[in-house]
């Protein structure tokens, strides 16, 4: 893996973990089975979201060099 690669990666780790953690929160409250209701709209909105944002970012970093350049 490239060193840039992973910058983009502990980023993404960084950034999207807490947002899903807080949507997740949100949306479960109020439900019976909170628990289980959280932990599985974590896991779902995770899977989602974690490829889109490594590849937004990706994108983002590449018109950027591509701009400097």
């Amino acid at each position: 893996m490239s060193k840039d690669f992973k910058m983009t990666l502990r980023f993404v780790v960084l950034i999207a973990t807490p947002l899903c953690l807080v949507n997740s929160l949100i949306v479960s409250f109020g439900s019976s089975d909170f628990l289980f209701d959280l932990f599985s709209r974590f896991g779902f909105n995770y899977a989602v979201t974690f490829p889109q944002a490594i590849f937004y970012v990706s994108v983002v970093k590449w018109f950027d060099k591509k701009k400097k350049s």
